[in-house]
């Protein structure tokens, strides 16, 4: 039992504490499993390949529940959600997270144009082995299917 005021508000700031760190881990958790699950909705998407823009594949994954999940996790962490801000903060918040989500879609876009592309030089290997330029391209496209 607490006997004094002291010793109460004490307690109560430990507590404040203790609640702070367990929700922003907890978004931390739910915005790392997102970042995963888009990037899961990514590899599955056929459309999404090499060099690859958002704009068009925006428009294809927009209605996935990943990928507002990892929408919905940005613009908590980024606060857009909370009472007492202005209309244009709430914008401004906004398109930072759609930055967020663009550069993680272009970081992923980037990996894997980075895969194909050690692909079709181990393809041009192979054309200097005496497999002809159809058969590079021929190899280039069955892995590019492995990676999505």
């Amino acid at each position: 039992m607490l006997k004094t005021t002291q010793q109460r508000q004490d307690a109560l700031k430990e507590y404040q504490e203790e609640r702070a760190q367990a929700i922003k881990r907890e978004r931390q958790e739910r915005l790392s499993k997102a970042k995963a699950d888009f990037i899961a909705l990514l590899k599955e998407t056929p459309s999404i390949g090499p060099n690859a823009k958002y704009r068009h594949a925006e428009r294809e994954i927009e209605r996935d529940p990943r990928f507002r999940a990892l929408r919905e996790a940005l613009l908590d962490e980024a606060g857009a959600s909370e009472q007492g801000i202005t209309e244009r903060e709430r914008r401004e918040r906004e398109k930072r997270v759609q930055g967020k989500i663009e550069d993680i879609f272009y970081d992923y876009v980037d990996e894997i144009t980075e895969v194909s592309e050690t692909k079709m030089r181990e393809g041009e290997h192979w054309e200097k082995e005496g497999y002809g330029t159809d058969d590079s391209w021929l190899l280039l496209c069955c892995t590019h299917v492995e990676i999505l």
